[in-house]
């Protein structure tokens, strides 16, 4: 194959100027393949409070240089390539028990009350009219348009959210409560359409804890927004995903109120 296709890459050599070109091929030679050995690393994982000032890392750095310098016999053991650092964001022991008093206390997140709907055939969610600390997904179905697809959380129980949004289905003045409620809407008053409303559940996850001060609730809310696969389809709007939790609000001191 070198052979035949050496000729034209000669003439092109001899025509821009190059003269007694004479092309060789040399076989490759495989290269002995160099075994990479992973270096030990040993980690030290302080656990990372707001309340501490000091530099640990740092700290315990500088006593990793004091206590095992160069001409130490166990510097090739501890010394800064083979000794990192790195802080421990992991909840603390106070955190689980707290999550593990508040599972005994609050019950199993599978347990859920029963539907209190005047009509069960109505009910929302099949009877799971009840359940609490949710994300749920909204299909919305209409003749002359693609279905649209809404993502929300419900902190207490679904059935409350669910009166919210029939309420801003019905009055004008709530239409830009959601973005279900605004699209619903322009369904009725521009193509005098009543979209069909099919309810379900994605997941169910606890909501802000003030001891963790995490909520999985809007964690669980945005990752299925990120996730969806037909943003086109998709309802909620992508500043969502920057929005702040606001399960959190009711922990505030300013929303205390006395029990007097």
């Amino acid at each position: 194959m070198f052979n035949l296709a050496k000729p034209s890459y000669e003439k092109a050599l001899n025509d821009s100027g190059f003269s007694d070109i004479n092309l060789k091929y040399n076989a490759r030679k495989d290269d002995k393949k160099v075994k990479n050995r992973n270096r030990k690393v040993i980690w030290f994982n302080p656990p990372f409070s707001k309340h501490v000032q000091t530099n640990v890392a740092k700290n315990f750095l500088k006593l990793l240089d004091r206590h095992f310098p160069k001409q130490h016999k166990l510097n090739k053991i501890f010394n800064r390539n083979t000794v990192k650092v790195s802080y421990s964001c992991t909840e603390n022991i106070s955190s689980f028990i707290s999550s593990h008093n508040k599972k005994i206390i609050k019950g199993n997140m599978d347990d859920i009350k029963p539907c209190n709907c005047r009509n069960k055939k109505d009910c929302p969610l099949n009877g799971q009219c009840q359940v609490e600390d949710i994300v749920y997904k909204c299909v919305v179905s209409t003749s002359t348009k693609p279905d649209k697809v809404y993502l929300g959380t419900a902190e207490g129980d679904f059935k409350k959210r669910y009166n919210n949004h029939t309420k801003s289905f019905k009055h004008e003045r709530y239409a830009n409560e959601t973005t279900l409620s605004k699209f619903v809407l322009e369904m009725k008053e521009i193509h005098n359409e009543n979209p069909t409303l099919d309810w379900s559940i994605v997941k169910r996850v606890p909501s802000y804890s003030n001891v963790s001060k995490k909520c999985l609730l809007c964690l669980y809310e945005k990752l299925e927004i990120v996730n969806f696969e037909r943003p086109d389809l998709l309802l909620n709007k992508r500043s969502e995903l920057i929005s702040k939790c606001r399960h959190a609000n009711k922990y505030l001191l300013r929303n205390y109120k006395s029990k007097d």
